[in-house]
């Protein structure tokens, strides 16, 4: 987190492993999973690793294309078309099939989607399995890079879209999960029973969100146009809002404590920011459409490393930035 640590580790990759550039590249990947602003102004230093590919069998190409990937997380926008694209360029001249998964797993944790959807569609790799098992944890995957990949590109008017590929995705796992407690009860596993718990949850509570965000949006837009005056089911709705996103706030809430102890400090940031985001809705919904406001429960609620984060930042901006000055 220290950017003058970032900073100087990158010179001494530049400096020092000039001729490893399997190495600088590491080191620039971990570095720019913390500081990728710092890392993308300074990609050109390690300029034509890519020359030395066939040497080390893609393993520097790979390194590169996850750099990349991490650096567009410098941004709150999607990443640009030429950075998506060069990651695409480098990635034609990788076979290796588990290099390809990485980098498609690597995609979605940095929320590159259309890079991962593209390798999964394009590579063909669902068609590449020879276990059943595989193939529909790849289709899973093509299913939720397709639906998240809509809600970067279109936001709310592609919510119906997304939904539907969320709930194929969520089937889909499902299917997997069912094949895999089959396998696991012949051969005396019971650890490996609830194998996709948290990914069914998560993607449950996922769903949930943007049903509630579509209403919340269809709500809003009556109110602007009835001047209030609603009917009473949907005035029943609006009361029925703020707990409804309170009770998301507590279902993300269990999934933390059942399986996000377990997880990366990637994971748990995630689901204790969607917390905060989800408390932030109920309040702002809450005195929206009744006037009240109730205890603040956003400030503070993010631990030091989460206030870091590109959403946790966002709803900082989006809490003192605008609303602050709408209420004013």
């Amino acid at each position: 987190q220290s950017r003058t640590f970032a900073t100087l580790t990158f010179s001494y990759a530049v400096k020092i492993c000039s001729e490893n550039k399997i190495m600088a590249w590491k080191i620039a990947n971990v570095i720019s999973s913390a500081r990728p602003c710092l890392v993308s102004k300074r990609l050109a230093e390690l300029k034509g690793s890519s020359q030395d590919s066939d040497k080390c069998g893609g393993d520097v190409v790979k390194e590169e294309v996850m750099t990349c990937l991490s650096c567009t997380m410098a941004s709150y926008t999607s990443a640009s078309s030429e950075t998506i694209q060069r990651c695409i360029s480098l990635a034609e001249g990788l076979t290796n099939h588990w290099t390809l998964f990485q980098l498609v797993r690597y995609a979605i944790i940095t929320s590159n989607f259309g890079f991962a959807r593209h390798i999964l569609n394009q590579r063909k790799l669902p068609q590449q399995c020879s276990q059943q098992q595989h193939f529909l944890w790849l289709v899973t995957l093509g299913n939720f890079t397709r639906a998240e990949e809509i809600l970067g590109n279109d936001g709310t008017v592609g919510i119906s879209k997304s939904l539907e590929e969320l709930n194929s995705c969520h089937s889909t796992l499902l299917s997997l999960a069912v094949t895999e407690q089959n396998h696991s009860m012949k051969h005396s596993s019971p650890l490996e029973l609830r194998k996709f718990g948290f990914q069914l949850e998560f993607l449950r509570v996922r769903i949930d969100f943007l049903n509630l965000s579509m209403i919340t949006r269809a709500l809003y837009s009556e109110n602007i146009a009835t001047g209030g005056n609603v009917s009473a089911r949907s005035n029943l709705f609006r009361h029925n809002l703020p707990k409804s996103f309170d009770m998301l706030a507590t279902r993300y809430m269990n999934i933390y404590r059942l399986y996000g102890l377990h997880y990366c400090q990637q994971t748990r940031s995630t689901l204790r920011t969607l917390i905060c985001m989800c408390q932030f809705i109920s309040r702002e919904v809450l005195g929206k459409f009744h006037g009240e406001i109730e205890q603040e429960v956003t400030e503070g609620c993010l631990t030091k490393g989460d206030v870091r984060c590109a959403m946790g930042s966002l709803l900082a901006r989006l809490r003192i930035g605008v609303l602050e000055k709408i209420e004013k």
